[in-house]
């Protein structure tokens, strides 16, 4: 069926998720991964309090249904004070994959989104990037989360300004840019 490298026995999984078939569903295949511990709650309120007095390894949340509720769990990791809490990863449990909702969820720091329907492979890999393949985190004004820019490319062009070493080769100076523009 599917690999279950690598191990996930000391992890410690919060589900929230108001859906009794869906989440029976990811608990059992977290129960196969061998998950240390998988906690599930069917509201985003007790989500939330379970959170905050525990410490948890990684959160699945289900966030689209009933008005998007879910969103309340993620601006709880991610608005935290605890340092440690604040950079647990979060997997996103959706079937709204539309652009704008992936966006949103990216936006809010969200670490995976995991499509509906799941599928045991899915669930795996999703696991496994949030967990031992994680993205560098960023804390900013603005944002608080793992870092958006998913692909590593190594740049061929020319210099970007914003690097050490000055402006850009060939860059056009202030006063020359409406000439420039024109021809």
């Amino acid at each position: 069926m599917f690999r279950r490298d690598p191990k996930f026995d000391n992890k410690k999984v919060l589900l929230v998720d108001d859906d009794v078939y869906l989440s029976k569903i990811i608990k059992s295949v977290l129960d196969i991964l061998e998950v240390g511990s998988v906690t599930h709650v069917k509201s985003v309120k007790a989500g939330i309090e379970l959170f905050d007095s525990k410490y948890y390894d990684c959160v699945i949340v289900d966030c689209l249904k009933n008005g998007g509720k879910g969103f309340e769990l993620i601006q709880a990791v991610r608005g935290g004070s605890d340092d440690a809490k604040i950079r647990t990863p979060v997997i996103l449990c959706t079937a709204f994959t539309e652009q704008q909702n992936i966006y949103r969820a990216r936006d809010m720091g969200v670490n995976e989104i995991l499509a509906k329907p799941v599928s045991p492979d899915q669930i795996l890999l999703k696991l496994n990037c949030a967990l031992y393949r994680q993205r560098e985190f960023v804390q900013a004004p603005g944002y608080v989360g793992p870092c958006r820019r998913r692909r590593q490319i190594d740049w061929e062009g020319r210099e970007d300004r914003r690097n050490p070493g000055g402006a850009a080769q060939g860059a056009i100076p202030a006063g020359n840019k409406k000439e420039a523009a024109n021809g």
